[in-house]
């Protein structure tokens, strides 16, 4: 296996992807590799297999040859990876496995590159730095930061909801992204910053909040908790909720999405597309709405 997997000790036959001889289960949670409809095979496990850690070998029945990908991405969900993919003509692995994943994945180089949004505030300026105080916390030189594109990052509530802004969350029920988010980081500093305008502590702000521990694995589930009813609010990109009818996004900030890929795969060609499509005005033209380029858009930093 290529990640922990918790099966709940019940029988069961899970659809899996596979790439370079590691095994990701199937599905659109954090740590899914593919959609179902892109899975390899299959994985039969047990009633009496409750867990299976990362590294343990399994069988895998394939439901036929495996294609071979260009390139593996892990990281952080975003739609915009739909759109390089479609302009650059790649097949892309994704193992959306949030920003920690990410940077995890890079530093074992069991992905080729990864897609992180993790925001930082560093002490010694003011504002928020992304993704570079983490490669340098976690000593990554041996890959470099090509720099994406700002996304915008609000709360996801049903459309007849009062809810206005990050204020109103007291008293409601939130679902929360899961933890190694870069989306759920970007919302514990805005809380913070909000509890010191109340003049109150961030955890007296957040135990007023009904679920703010929660940890949605994907942000699908974040838009299906909202939609019916069983959350009244929760954090994600704009492009969800104008994909799915019935919600409605409040903005609360922008952040910065970018690409960490291996020095080993730089010059490869496969590389080298996604990167001349990632700087290219055809894909600029179309990402989803909530998503755009700015000055920085393809800059490339790399670190000793």
């Amino acid at each position: 296996m290529g990640t922990d997997l918790r099966s709940e000790g019940r029988q069961q036959l899970l659809p899996v992807g596979m790439v370079r001889g590691r095994v990701y289960p199937a599905d659109r949670g954090s740590g899914a590799i593919t959609s179902l409809s892109g899975a390899d095979g299959f994985i039969e496990i047990l009633p009496k297999t409750e867990f299976i850690e990362a590294g343990t070998p399994v069988e895998v029945t394939l439901f036929g040859e495996v294609e071979k990908p260009d390139l593996l991405i892990a990281g952080s969900f975003c739609p915009g990876i739909d759109v390089l993919e479609d302009l650059s003509g790649l097949r892309f692995r994704t193992l959306y496995s949030g920003s920690s994943g990410g940077f995890s994945a890079i530093a074992a180089k069991t992905a080729d590159i990864a897609g992180v949004d993790m925001p930082s505030k560093p002490k010694e300026k003011a504002g928020t730095t992304y993704n570079i105080p983490t490669i340098e916390r976690m000593g990554l030189s041996g890959a470099v930061l090509a720099k994406g594109y700002r996304r915008e990052v609000g709360l996801l509530v049903r459309q007849e909801s009062l809810i206005t802004g990050l204020g109103d969350l007291p008293g409601k029920r939130l679902i929360n992204r899961n933890r190694g988010s870069g989306i759920r980081e970007l919302l514990d500093m805005k809380i913070e910053e909000l509890a010191g305008e109340k003049g109150i502590s961030k955890k007296e702000f957040t135990n007023s909040i009904s679920g703010y521990s929660s940890g949605a694995k994907s942000e699908i589930s974040v838009c299906e908790a909202v939609l019916s009813g069983k959350a009244d609010a929760g954090v994600g990109l704009k492009n969800c909720a104008e994909k799915k009818k019935g919600l409605k996004f409040i903005k609360f900030a922008e952040e910065e999405y970018d690409f960490l890929i291996r020095k080993e795969v730089l010059e490869t060609p496969e590389v080298k597309k996604l990167l001349q499509t990632l700087f290219s005005a055809e894909f600029a033209s179309k990402l989803p709405s909530g998503l755009q380029v700015y000055e920085r858009t393809g800059e490339i930093i790399h670190f000793e």
